[in-house]
């Protein structure tokens, strides 16, 4: 798992120096208000702005280049694989308030230990895929095809 991890260390670590003001806001009110949200959080072969464990959620924080339809088709296919892991994602975009934020966070409720394990087990099991067969993460397309033939649920 280290291994793994280290693979992907480089490109975290240049994403966590380009997190933005939005982003570091919204750590300092999960903090605040006692919300375990992991920040700059590798989920291979992306990388989700916040995970929330105990909600089994992705927070994705959308700036203006979301806007653009090129940049859309790629988080079509981002949250597309996120919720073929089975975790539920949530955008924002750096506009909204953090009251809105909390009240959205509070809509959801938190899910089972065992369920997260089984998700866990799947990403895990992506990410050996990958290893095994010296398949760059960032090379597939079809990450739910991948997916599907290769993990049972």
């Amino acid at each position: 798992n280290f291994r793994r991890q280290a693979r992907w260390s480089p490109r975290r670590k240049i994403l966590s120096k380009r997190v933005t003001v939005r982003e570091r806001g919204l750590g300092q009110l999960f903090r605040k208000n006692n919300i375990r949200a992991k920040p700059q959080h590798l989920i291979p072969p992306y990388i989700a702005d916040f995970f929330i464990p105990s909600k089994g959620l992705i927070l994705e924080i959308d700036g203006s280049i979301h806007n653009k339809s090129v940049q859309k088709e790629k988080d079509y296919k981002k949250d597309d694989y996120f919720m073929s892991l089975g975790l539920m994602v949530q955008r924002f975009t750096n506009e909204d308030s953090n009251e809105y934020v909390l009240n959205k966070l509070n809509q959801y409720q938190n899910v089972d230990s065992k369920y997260m394990n089984i998700v866990y087990l799947r990403i895990n099991k992506i990410i050996g895929l990958f290893m095994n067969n010296n398949v760059p993460l960032d090379k597939v397309n079809d990450f739910r095809e991948l997916f599907t033939k290769n993990c049972p649920k």
